[in-house]
């Protein structure tokens, strides 16, 4: 299981994203934006100096983070003289650890649901202290917050970034209409787990997330 302690360290992908008004999602966009003009302002901005940064923290967040990328980030660092240590860390760790170590709770237990980061859409563990421990977990392709993206999809907004669109939709909708239908998309087991029924969802290999049988099943092209 993954633990983490506090870490002093730069989380240089969200402050670059900060700084240049844009989402970094991959090592390579991070990659892209580690130069040496770029880091200096980005850190000024953000009450910091480049002498006294203690390490530089990327969260992959994919599914598949290759260890070629992270050698070439390091590669990258070391050409600008930025001679610190570079900590790629688990994604729902991150999650986790950002809510509990902000948090006035010195023990509490943890739930993280996201879409997916490396292989996991939603951890459990629990916090005391300076640790913090992810004891079980689902993994992809069976994800709640691939199912709202999925649905998102099908109303045609845009994936990661309309889905508060739908939010606030859902709450003029009738729900009589559709529960029942959007319930068979997933089944709960006895333990809070749940799967989902990949016979409806496309989005592990085809172009759009979701099947024919979804439009089938909802009723709507």
């Amino acid at each position: 299981s993954p633990s983490i302690s506090e870490y002093n360290g730069l989380r240089l992908d969200m402050l670059a994203a900060k700084l240049t008004g844009r989402e970094v999602r991959g090592i390579g966009e991070v990659e892209e934006v580690i130069e040496e003009s770029l880091l200096r302002e980005l850190l000024i901005k953000n009450g910091y100096d480049l002498d006294t940064v203690a390490g530089v923290v990327v969260v992959p967040g994919r599914r598949d983070p290759d260890y070629k990328d992270f050698v070439r980030v390091r590669s990258r660092l070391d050409e600008i003289g930025v001679n610190v240590p570079l900590v790629f860390l688990n994604h729902h760790l991150c999650h986790a650890a950002s809510s509990y170590f902000m948090s006035p709770f010195k023990e509490s237990a943890l739930l993280t649901v996201d879409g997916v980061g490396e292989i996991y859409t939603v951890t459990a563990g629990f916090a005391k202290g300076k640790e913090v421990m992810l004891k079980k977990a689902i993994e992809f392709p069976d994800s709640i917050g691939l199912l709202y993206a999925t649905i998102t999809a099908f109303l045609g907004f845009k994936v990661n970034n309309d889905e508060y669109k739908v939010m606030g939709l859902a709450a003029y909708g009738d729900s009589s209409k559709y529960y029942s239908k959007i319930k068979s998309l997933i089944e709960q087991k006895k333990d809070g787990s749940f799967k989902l029924n990949m016979s409806f969802f496309d989005y592990e290999a085809g172009k759009k997330m979701y099947t024919n049988k979804m439009e089938n099943l909802l009723g709507v092209k």
